[in-house]
C-alpha cells in the first residue's frame, strides 16, 4: 500500500484598481508569483496592454467599457 497525499488547487487572489475609469490606461492587475499555467481572462470591452501570458503574474489592461472584470 502507498500513502498519497492529495493537496487542494490554489485560489488566485487578484489585486489591482476595483474601479477603473472607462478608458484609463496602466490599470494593472497581479496574482501570486511563482505559480505558472494562468489563463488571463477580460470581460468583453476590455483590451490587454502588456503581461497576460500563461507564465504572467501581472496583466495591464485598458477598460473600454464600464462594469468589466478580469479573471487570473
Amino acid at each position: 500500500m502507498v500513502n498519497v497525499n492529495v493537496h487542494p488547487l490554489p485560489i488566485p487572489t487578484l489585486t489591482g484598481p476595483q474601479y477603473p475609469c472607462v478608458g484609463s490606461t496602466g490599470n494593472i492587475y497581479s496574482t501570486e508569483a511563482g505559480m505558472s499555467d494562468y489563463m488571463w481572462t477580460v470581460s468583453q470591452g476590455g483590451t490587454i496592454l502588456a503581461g497576460g501570458a500563461s507564465t504572467d503574474n501581472t496583466v495591464t489592461i485598458v477598460w473600454n467599457a464600464s462594469g468589466l472584470k478580469v479573471y487570473p
